[in-house]
């Protein structure tokens, strides 16, 4: 029976969720599922690549077997008041008889109707995450004796101003970058003027050398 393009694959979460703070990275699975008898070769792409790091970008999966990407979000300069439309796009393809070497070049063979997507869009979130007491008590730990206490107060939830706290942390440290770029810049500037300085003494005393002297005889 031949299965749906549009049943190609399966992927979950259908939202990447991110949450402050920003000057980390933080690292997303993405699960894809292959619901068919074939081998599917398929690539992750972003509109926002600048941004995140994929790995891998690119992979086969075979039938009725899933595989993993690691999606990790880098530090960015993030804004609340910013609508962000940041979102990923997962294509695949049935693979063929003969695999190229890059599979990226798969992707060139085949049809662009042929080709199957899946978009995943990202929700950038302005503020922390909060994890409960009742999540706390629902984990399951490998260990009947982990320490679920301390851990729980490393997890205690923050203060409802972290994100203006991030905003005002966020507008120092740009300040100390301007002001490390200001005395940097002064200080090639004075370099510059000193090399020029000293050209011209070298210059003075070498033309004093080659100047004729009186002799008498």
């Amino acid at each position: 029976m031949e299965q749906s393009k549009d049943n190609l694959l399966i992927v979950s979460p259908k939202i990447l969720k991110f949450y402050m703070p920003y000057d980390r990275s933080q690292r997303r699975l993405l699960t894809m599922l292959n619901p068919t008898e074939f081998r599917l070769v398929f690539k992750v792409k972003a509109n926002q690549q600048r941004h995140y790091n994929v790995t891998p970008n690119c992979g086969v999966i075979e039938p009725y077997t899933t595989t993993e990407v690691c999606i990790s979000l880098n530090y960015f300069d993030f804004h609340p008041t910013r609508r962000y439309k940041h979102r990923f796009c997962v294509q695949c393809v049935r693979a063929p008889a003969n695999l190229p070497h890059d599979l990226l070049d798969a992707f060139n063979e085949v049809e662009r109707s042929e080709l199957n997507n899946v978009r995943v869009p990202v929700q950038l979130n302005a503020k922390c995450v909060d994890v409960s007491d009742h999540q706390f008590t629902n984990m399951q730990f490998d260990r009947p004796d982990f320490p679920v206490d301390a851990l729980r107060q490393k997890f205690r939830p923050l203060c409802p101003n972290c994100a203006q706290h991030m905003e005002r942390t966020r507008t120092e440290k740009t300040g100390c970058n301007l002001g490390r770029k200001l005395i940097a810049l002064l200080v090639l500037i004075g370099g510059i003027v000193m090399a020029y300085f000293q050209r011209e003494q070298i210059h003075s005393l070498l033309k004093m050398d080659l100047e004729p002297t009186d002799v008498e005889f």
